[in-house]
């Protein structure tokens, strides 16, 4: 876009957005020594992954060969963590974020003494370890009532602000 253009009608998913540009900023080239701290806070960064992932990989092999989580966890002053039971259509796992890798890896695992491999979510590194599981199923219509009703409203409304966005547009526009 250029500078004072507004875009069409953008989703992501956090929601329906219109985009204005302001102002442009031209690229430039920096000195080796304005950046060289960037420089090297980046490298140590990557260093850092790489050891976090190191550790993750030799929890994980230490745990496929019989040593359980607990204590791979306490030989690295690490904590253990569990979620609720996932499932596919889930977006954000509660305490890590949105990880659809995370939430991919932990549905294949098919046995309490089966481990992942290094899952990266973030900035951070797990190694996953069933817990518990629970069969899908289908559930009575009176047990979801109040959930499928709230997801009607939703999506009506969502198609009612898209409809309305539309028009505003439009009107913007002319």
């Amino acid at each position: 876009l250029a500078e004072g253009e507004v875009s069409g009608i953008t989703e992501t998913r956090f929601g329906l957005h219109l985009i204005k540009v302001y102002k442009r900023q031209a690229s430039q080239e920096r000195k080796l020594e304005d950046s060289r701290d960037e420089i090297r806070n980046k490298l140590a960064a990557r260093k850092s992954t790489d050891i976090a992932f190191d550790k993750a990989a030799e929890a994980s092999v230490a745990m496929v060969d019989g040593a359980s989580m607990e204590e791979m966890a306490q030989a690295d002053g690490l904590t253990i963590k569990s979620t609720p039971l996932l499932d596919r259509d889930q977006q954000i796992v509660p305490g890590v974020g949105r990880a659809p890798s995370f939430i991919e890896a932990a549905l294949a695992l098919g046995s309490k003494t089966e481990v992942s491999d290094p899952i990266k979510a973030g900035n951070t590194w797990y190694v996953l370890q069933l817990a518990d599981q629970q069969a899908s199923y289908v559930p009575e219509l009176a047990d979801v009532r109040k959930e499928v009703e709230a997801e009607f409203r939703k999506r009506g409304a969502s198609r009612l602000a898209r409809e309305r966005a539309d028009e505003l547009l439009a009107s913007a526009r002319e």
